[in-house]
C-alpha cells in the first residue's frame, strides 16, 4: 500500500513540475522577420494580413521598405512601391486600400500591395492615418506640420504650419464625436503638446500638454483622450471635467492601445533598467493599477509601437524585432461596447436627396447646427431656436456624398451624424 501510494505521490510531483512551466509561460513570443534595419510601422488588414514599414538599407537581400506576411509572420514578401528605403507613415483604410509614404510621395495599392499608384508629392511622413470614411492626415518631420486629404488621398492639402525647428507629428487619433487629435513634439519652441480638430481636419488648435514632447495619443473606451509623452508621463483628458491628468510618471509612450476590458496596452521606449518601465506596460483603468508585462521580450527592449492582429493577439515592435502576445489579449470585442456621446438629435431620411429633417430628442439651449462636405468645407450653418423640435434642410443643390451634421453648444459636441447625399 505504501508503495502505490509513492508511486502515485511521485507521479503527481512529476507532472505538477511540468506544469510549472506552463504557469511560467512567457507574455510575448518573438517573432520572425526579414532582414531590415528598423521597423517604422505595423499595420494589419481585415484578412489576417501583416505589413512592415521599414528604414532599410540597399545592400540587404531583398530589399524592400514594405514587407507583407500573409502566414502570421511565417514568411515574408517584399511589396515597396519605390526604390528608397524607408516608410514611416504606412495605413489601411476601411476598404482594405493600403497606403504608403516614401520620400516624401504617398503611393495606394488597391491589390493588397502587388501593385501602386503614385498619389503624389506631399511631404515627408513621420504617420499617416485614415479616418471617418475618406479622410487621411499625414504628419511630417517638416514645418508642413500637417497634410490633409479629403478624397482617399487623390489631392492634398497642408493644414498646419509649423515654426519650430524639427516640428514632428506622431500620431492621430479620431473621436467618435467627429473630433480629431494630433500628438506634436518640436525641438526649440512651444508649439509642442496636444492640437485638436472640431472641423475635420482642416483646422487646428493647442489642446494641451503644451511643451510636452507628445508621441502617442488614443480614445479611451469612455471617449476621453489619452495622450504619451516622452519621458513626462502617459496623461488622460477627461471630457467631462475638461481636466488633463497623470496616470504614470515619468515615462517614454510611444504607442497605445485600449482594449474592451478597460485596459491601456502601452508601448514604452524607456530603458528598463533605468526606471523598470520599458517594454510593454499594462495600465488597468478599472483600478488604476498598472505594471510591466516584458516576460519574453528581449533583455533592454525600447518599444516604439503596439498595436493588434485580426485574431486579437497583440503585436509590440521596436529596433528591427517584432513579438507577438501569446495569448489573446480580448476574449469578446463586443462584451463591453465603447461608450459614444448620446446624439441629441437623429436625422431623416439617409440617404436623401432633397431635403433632410433634423429631429431633437431634447433641446440643446442655444446650439448651432453645421454641415460639413468629407473636405471640410462648411455647407450649412444655422443656430437651433428655443423650443424647436425640428429644422428641414433643403439640399437639393448639393453634390452626391457622405456629409458631416454636428450639433455643438460652444465647445460641447451634443452629437454628430453623417447624412449621404444621393
Amino acid at each position: 500500500m505504501k508503495l502505490s501510494q509513492t508511486i502515485i505521490f511521485l507521479f503527481l510531483l512529476q507532472n505538477l513540475w511540468s506544469l510549472k512551466d506552463l504557469w511560467a509561460q512567457d507574455f510575448w513570443q518573438s517573432m520572425n522577420v526579414p532582414d531590415s534595419s528598423y521597423i517604422m510601422n505595423v499595420k494589419v488588414n481585415s484578412s489576417g494580413d501583416i505589413f512592415l514599414g521599414e528604414q532599410n538599407t540597399y545592400s540587404l537581400p531583398n530589399y524592400s521598405a514594405i514587407q507583407r506576411s500573409s502566414d502570421h509572420g511565417m514568411t515574408w514578401i517584399p511589396v515597396c512601391p519605390t526604390a528608397y528605403g524607408v516608410v514611416a507613415g504606412i495605413d489601411i483604410n476601411q476598404l482594405g486600400n493600403i497606403y504608403a509614404e516614401s520620400m516624401d510621395t504617398i503611393f495606394e495599392s488597391v491589390t493588397n500591395g502587388d501593385s501602386w499608384e503614385n498619389r503624389g508629392y506631399c511631404g515627408m511622413s513621420s504617420v499617416l492615418k485614415c479616418g471617418f470614411d475618406s479622410i487621411m492626415l499625414k504628419g511630417g518631420y517638416d514645418y508642413t506640420a500637417i497634410v490633409r486629404s479629403g478624397d482617399h488621398g487623390a489631392t492634398w492639402k497642408v493644414v498646419l504650419v509649423l515654426s519650430g525647428l524639427w516640428p514632428w507629428v506622431t500620431d492621430f487619433a479620431y473621436a467618435d464625436n467627429g473630433m480629431i487629435y494630433a500628438s506634436i513634439r518640436v525641438t526649440d519652441s512651444g508649439e509642442s503638446g496636444v492640437y485638436r480638430s472640431n472641423d475635420l481636419g482642416n483646422t487646428w488648435e493647442p489642446f494641451g500638454l503644451n511643451n510636452y514632447a507628445v508621441y502617442s495619443v488614443a480614445m479611451d473606451n469612455n471617449g476621453n483622450l489619452l495622450a504619451g509623452t516622452l519621458g513626462q508621463g502617459f496623461f488622460r483628458y477627461d471630457m467631462s471635467t475638461q481636466q488633463w491628468t497623470n496616470l504614470i510618471d515619468n515615462t517614454s509612450i510611444m504607442g497605445i492601445f485600449v482594449s474592451a476590458d478597460n485596459k491601456f496596452y502601452l508601448a514604452s521606449s524607456d530603458m528598463p533598467t533605468f526606471n523598470n518601465l520599458g517594454g510593454c506596460i499594462i495600465y488597468n483603468d478599472n483600478d488604476g493599477t498598472y505594471y510591466n508585462q516584458n516576460s519574453g521580450l528581449a533583455d533592454h527592449f525600447m518599444s516604439d509601437g503596439i498595436t493588434i492582429d485580426e485574431e486579437r493577439y497583440l503585436l509590440l515592435w521596436g529596433s528591427g524585432l517584432l513579438f507577438k502576445s501569446i495569448e489573446q489579449v480580448i476574449t469578446d470585442v463586443n462584451s463591453q461596447p465603447k461608450t459614444k456621446p448620446q446624439n441629441t438629435f437623429s436625422n431623416y431620411p439617409n440617404p436623401a436627396t432633397g431635403k433632410i429633417n433634423i429631429e431633437f430628442h431634447e433641446n440643446p439651449q442655444g446650439a448651432e447646427i453645421e454641415v460639413f462636405d468629407v473636405f471640410g468645407t462648411m455647407c450649412y450653418q444655422t443656430r437651433l431656436q428655443p423650443f424647436a423640435a425640428r429644422i428641414v434642410i433643403t439640399i437639393d443643390t448639393w453634390k452626391p456624398g457622405v456629409y458631416i451634421v454636428k450639433v455643438r453648444s460652444g465647445n460641447r459636441i451634443n452629437g454628430v451624424e453623417r447624412v449621404i447625399k444621393i
